[in-house]
């Protein structure tokens, strides 16, 4: 519908039985559409109107009645705690619905998916963590009789394997900024220009929304960089272990 449109509206049929047992007569209402709202919910946009209370009343033949009250809570994870207080005091007939039981097969479809990309995103640190082995340990082959002449002349094995972990750390460090800015920058493009579409009338929205959470930025980060550096440490373990005469003789 657009602004200045006609739109009748008739009331449901659970509200028209439950008037007729009451004794009144529903009937169906004429509005003029006066504006149009839009959430990007398809449940919303294409099933709700907002009506004024006396004119809802009057089509489902409701008298002085309402058939639910909206509670708002100040912190979302609080509205199941809160609800199940209120279905108390409250009692039958009235029941109580938070928005985690009205979206339950919604929320649990997310939960999996994301348990599905956290085991993705693992699975793929930790093939990067292998290639930094296989690397630093191509490094300590290739380095043998360097390593060999600098331990002859007096270079400790610490000092050895601290190279080698300072390179895998370093390694690691780049690899992360480098993914961090390409992950925010795609993160911010999908989200601004809705570059992945979705069918509403089965996922309730038309695209797919990015919501970057700095603590889960964080802990992606921390982890990358401390599975890098602890892949280091058997190529630098390889590397200090080295003995100076059986490195030089290697050549």
């Amino acid at each position: 519908a657009r602004v200045g449109d006609t739109i009748t509206v008739f009331s449901p049929a659970g509200m028209r039985a439950a008037s007729l047992l009451a004794g009144m007569l529903p009937h169906p209402e004429s509005f003029i559409v006066t504006g149009v709202f839009q959430t990007e919910m398809y449940e919303y946009d294409y099933s709700y109107i907002y009506v004024d209370i006396d004119a809802a009343r009057a089509v489902a033949g409701l008298g002085e009645d309402v058939t639910g009250i909206e509670v708002k809570t100040v912190n979302r994870w609080e509205a199941p705690r809160i609800a199940g207080q209120l279905d108390s005091v409250l009692g039958f007939p009235r029941r109580t619905e938070d928005w985690t039981i009205q979206n339950a097969s919604l929320f649990k479809a997310l939960r999996l998916e994301k348990l599905a990309m956290a085991i993705i995103l693992g699975l793929i640190v930790i093939v990067a963590a292998l290639n930094i082995v296989s690397t630093l340990t191509m490094v300590v082959r290739d380095k043998t009789r360097e390593i060999g002449i600098l331990k002859a002349m007096g270079l400790r094995a610490g000092s050895v394997r601290n190279v080698f972990l300072l390179q895998g750390l370093v390694i690691g460090l780049a690899g992360t900024a480098a993914g961090l800015a390409l992950g925010v920058a795609l993160g911010v493009a999908l989200d601004r220009y809705r570059l992945i579409k979705l069918d509403p009338k089965i996922y309730f929205i038309d695209h797919l929304p990015v919501v970057m959470q700095v603590g889960d930025t964080l802990l992606i980060v921390i982890a990358s960089v401390l599975i890098a550096t602890l892949a280091t440490l058997y190529p630098a373990r390889q590397a200090a272990r080295l003995a100076p005469v059986d490195a030089i003789r290697h050549e």
